[in-house]
């Protein structure tokens, strides 16, 4: 399942924050989520994932590194990562410590981002601030444009001539 589009949310007096309906598939009946810190003090967020997702993106980072960091980028990793359980109500709690390094307080509002193979939880109002700043960058531009290959090899076509308009004399 593919985490897509974005949501927002509440952290309430408790500390816990409910899975938008549309990520809900890709996570209930998981017996094992982990959320982490992203480690980007400028951009600070959080990510919620699947233990096989979280696992994945362990082995991706320790294979990144020479022998001799491999400790330090693993224990880094552990640091900044708790797992968490979703309730009857889909919700989780957000561990304070990790909630902190994001800027996420309880009873304030929070924006999910769906990031394809997990969620982003960002503090709203850092969101409204930095994302939107983010999106607007154009240094960055996008070709939205399909891609032939994910259309099944279909080759682009070129358009249609138009026929030539016939004399009316």
């Amino acid at each position: 399942m593919a985490f897509q589009g974005t949501a927002e949310g509440t952290v309430d007096i408790k500390g816990r924050v409910c899975t938008p309906a549309k990520y809900r598939a890709g996570i209930e009946g998981q017996e094992h989520l982990m959320l982490w810190y992203s480690g980007d003090a400028a951009q600070p967020y959080l990510m919620l994932a699947t233990q096989a997702e979280f696992d994945r993106v362990c082995r991706r980072e320790y294979g990144r590194f020479e022998p001799a960091l491999r400790a330090q980028v693993m224990r880094k990793l552990q640091v900044n990562s708790e797992p968490v359980e979703l309730d009857k109500s889909c919700r989780f709690g957000l561990p304070e410590r990790l909630a902190a390094k994001a800027g996420i307080r309880r009873e304030e509002r929070v924006f999910f981002i769906g990031f394809h193979t997990h969620i982003e939880i960002w503090q709203l109002d850092r969101w409204l601030a930095q994302g939107e700043e983010e999106l607007s960058d154009t240094t960055i531009q996008l070709n939205f444009a399909p891609d032939p290959a994910w259309l099944g090899g279909m080759e682009e076509q070129p358009a249609a001539q138009a026929a030539p308009a016939e004399d009316a004399s």
